[in-house]
């Protein structure tokens, strides 16, 4: 059985991370009704933020995503694409993050999309998520998971087939020091939906794999065969939070995680060709 870090093994406390995820939401709700009073109809908070933190994996502060997904009425969101309108949106969410936490462990990374632009692309492109792992914030709940496990499951290997960004090299040549968390935050992007995807391929259950956090994915992946890319996803992840403890300061952490993302991105290629 792999063993996973725990959250009293010098990390901060989850209950007060937790507590600033949902400050930040509730921050950016607050300065769109602010700005834009009135447009704003549904908004759902998903992902790693919603999911059980069982274990330190489930949550990288300043790494992982707070997604916020949108619903407006009518132009509501073309108003938000302003830059304008986007900068004062995000001074305000700022202003009032600080007043709800005023002394922050972390500044979580909101990641905010409109959920009716993302409902008009094609199941290749946007996959709605498991309601499990969804918050709903306001408005009616989004629909749920597609009907069509096996269409996932098929576009999930073909997103694990992609071989671009593999190799990393171009990210980490011209990221030295305090520059190379722009690298990190590119991967991240990358390593997101990997434990996701590789339990989808190998199990066919893609809403079981889309629905579970991030810790009981590795176990999965060890139990499915794949304990190679489980300890990897592991170091990368710990690397991460190495940087992330530092201040940013550890660039031999940074490093790490670079050195692991391009070794999940082949062993993921490798799972798409079997």
């Amino acid at each position: 059985m792999m063993t996973l870090p725990e959250w009293n093994q010098g990390y901060p406390p989850r209950a007060r991370l937790q507590g600033e995820v949902e400050a930040m939401a509730e921050a950016y709700l607050g300065a769109i009704q602010e700005v834009l009073p009135g447009v704003l109809i549904g908004a759902y908070l998903k992902g790693s933020a919603v999911k059980p933190w069982d274990t330190p994996l489930d949550y990288v502060p300043e790494v992982s995503d707070v997604d916020l997904h949108l619903r407006f009425r009518e132009s509501g969101a073309a108003e938000l694409d302003r830059i304008e309108v986007g900068l004062a949106v995000q001074a305000e969410a700022e202003r009032l993050y600080g007043e709800a936490v005023p002394a922050p462990l972390h500044l979580p990374r909101p990641n905010v999309l409109n959920l009716d632009w993302l409902e008009q692309l094609p199941l290749s492109r946007y996959v709605s998520s498991p309601l499990t792992t969804v918050r709903v914030l306001m408005g009616d709940p989004p629909p749920g998971f597609p009907d069509d496990h096996a269409k996932v499951v098929a576009l999930d290997r073909e997103a694990l087939l992609k071989v671009q960004g593999s190799d990393l090299s171009g990210l980490a040549l011209d990221t030295p020091g305090r520059h190379q968390f722009l690298a990190i935050w590119d991967v991240s992007f990358r390593m997101s939906p990997m434990p996701s995807r590789v339990a989808s391929v190998l199990s066919g259950d893609s809403e079981r794999a889309w629905g579970a956090n991030r810790s009981t994915l590795l176990r999965w992946l060890v139990e499915l065969g794949e304990g190679e890319l489980a300890a990897a996803l592991v170091r990368y992840y710990l690397a991460c939070w190495r940087v992330f403890l530092s201040g940013r300061r550890d660039y031999e952490a940074g490093r790490k995680v670079l050195l692991e993302a391009a070794a999940i991105l082949r062993l993921g290629v490798e799972v798409g060709q079997r």
